[in-house]
């Protein structure tokens, strides 16, 4: 470090500018104090977890003499906790107001982010950094809260932002695990997003920091992800305990409220984007929802979820899948239709099991789904779900009821070319079959089990058995 100080006569001195070197030389600037750092390796989240035990261990001792740390809170309404400290003039002037900062790795939510070159500045309480590395480009700033200790405002812009993959699924969890009261406002647009290797598209969340009835609530104003499959839209809202007003407290959980809708051009494009290619081709729709959990948005807390979903996919096609894969997906394909019906399905199945419509509403009650009208129907056959879904347990209980389709409406145009009068009489005998002869393919199928193992079990009973007409059993 390297420093020019002002003395002055009974006063303290005064930095007329510095320099601090870390792996480089400290040079003196033309004004201010500057700070130029290379460093191999940075672990923001070991240092991340020393300065909050530090301020644990500092806030008990604190506490009075002689008070144990488990002692229950006093009945009365606490006194609120006093401000922190104003920093100390004559040890702030020493600090650097612009960085220069290369770190090889930084770990910082638990992941590592290669080759990171930050370039920072602060003037007038606002701080503003460009960011360059291999995962993220781009500018953020971050202006403090009004009053000291209160959340402040978080703009950024990222032309892109790789997150780099881990075990570890919870991105978020050590960013927001302060309480809502604390997390600051936040701007951030990235116009190329890309996680676990996928491109997710144009990422935009506007969010910020209020009081309803004296209880903290963090507002999600705006979460918007574009990408040429699909648009999501939501928002949501975090509030640090449910109880209002003078009921309001730390103890109680903090619950996260989330409504969406993902408006979907390509059904198909868009859950390969997520890694499950050649499982739809094409399909547009929408899927839209308002969910509520206890704890924080980063993680969902299933066996405290609630809501409601609703799904609407038109015109795609189930391709064909393994069904040791995805089992449900093989009872769906119908493919056991084609040996019990009389019509061929095998060219159909074969490429794909096109569907005019899928379409379901939903409840989540404490983490389990209940469904009493799903429904896709296809060329060959409609297939009307009810049952549920426990999603803490990744298992189900369904139940499905599969009635084909099956009518002769080629022949039927065909026969009507030849011979009208023929025509017109197969015509109304195929109305008149049509819903007699679904009727008795009709089957019945239950799923119960795990996700990855699901059980499907045909289930047997009169239907299926071609009735005897009764003028067949007076003759014998």
């Amino acid at each position: 470090a390297a420093y020019l100080l002002r003395y002055q006569s009974k006063a303290l001195p005064a930095v007329v500018r510095g320099a601090i070197g870390v792996n480089r030389p400290a040079d003196l600037p033309s004004e201010g104090v500057v700070a130029a750092v290379d460093l191999p390796a940075f672990d923001a989240d070991a240092w991340r977890a020393l300065v909050t035990q530090m301020r644990t261990q500092g806030a008990a001792s604190d506490s009075p003499p002689g008070t144990p740390s488990t002692a229950p809170p006093a009945p009365s309404t606490p006194a609120p906790a006093a401000p922190p400290a104003a920093a100390n003039p004559a040890v702030t002037q020493f600090l650097p107001n612009r960085f220069a900062l290369h770190i090889d790795t930084l770990t910082l939510l638990k992941r590592h982010w290669d080759d990171v070159i930050v370039g920072a500045s602060h003037a007038d309480g606002k701080w503003q950094a460009n960011i360059a590395s291999n995962q993220v480009s781009g500018h953020v700033s971050w202006l403090p809260g009004a009053t000291r200790g209160s959340p402040g405002t978080l703009q950024a812009r990222f032309a892109r932002v790789v997150i780099p993959s881990v075990e570890d699924k919870d991105l978020l969890g050590p960013a927001m695990s302060a309480p809502a009261q604390n997390m600051p406002s936040i701007d951030l647009v990235v116009n190329e997003l890309i996680v676990r290797d996928r491109n997710v598209g144009r990422l935009e969340v506007d969010a910020h920091n209020f009081e309803e009835d004296g209880v903290p609530v963090w507002q999600l104003d705006k979460l918007d992800i574009t990408n040429p499959a699909a648009t999501l839209t939501a928002t949501a809202n975090w509030r640090t305990s449910t109880g209002l007003g003078a009921t309001a407290d730390e103890i109680t959980p903090r619950r996260t409220v989330f409504d969406f809708k993902l408006d979907i051009k390509d059904a198909g494009a868009l859950i390969e984007r997520f890694g499950l290619p050649r499982t739809i081709k094409g399909g547009t729709g929408s899927l839209s929802g308002k969910l509520a959990w206890l704890g924080a948005p980063a993680v969902i807390d299933f066996p405290t979820l609630n809501g409601n979903l609703a799904a609407d996919l038109r015109h795609g096609q189930i391709l064909k899948i393994d069904p040791g894969v995805a089992t449900l997906l093989g009872v769906l394909s119908l493919q056991s239709l084609a040996r019990i019906a009389t019509l061929d399905f095998r060219d159909v199945i074969g490429e794909g099991l096109p569907f005019s419509s899928v379409t379901a509403t939903a409840q989540i009650h404490n983490g389990i789904g209940r469904t009493d009208n799903f429904r896709m129907v296809t060329a060959p056959a409609r297939v009307d779900m009810t049952g549920t879904v426990d999603l803490a347990q990744k298992s189900q209980d369904m139940h499905l009821h599969v009635t084909p389709t099956v009518s002769v409406g080629a022949g039927v145009i065909a026969a009507a070319v030849i011979n009208p009068f023929f025509g017109l009489g197969a015509l109304v005998a195929d109305l008149a079959l049509t819903q007699s002869v679904s009727h008795v393919f009709a089957r019945e199928y239950a799923i119960t089990g795990s996700w990855s193992k699901p059980h499907v079990e045909r289930v047997t009973g009169d239907r299926g058995n071609m009735d005897v007409p009764a003028s067949t059993v007076e003759a014998h």
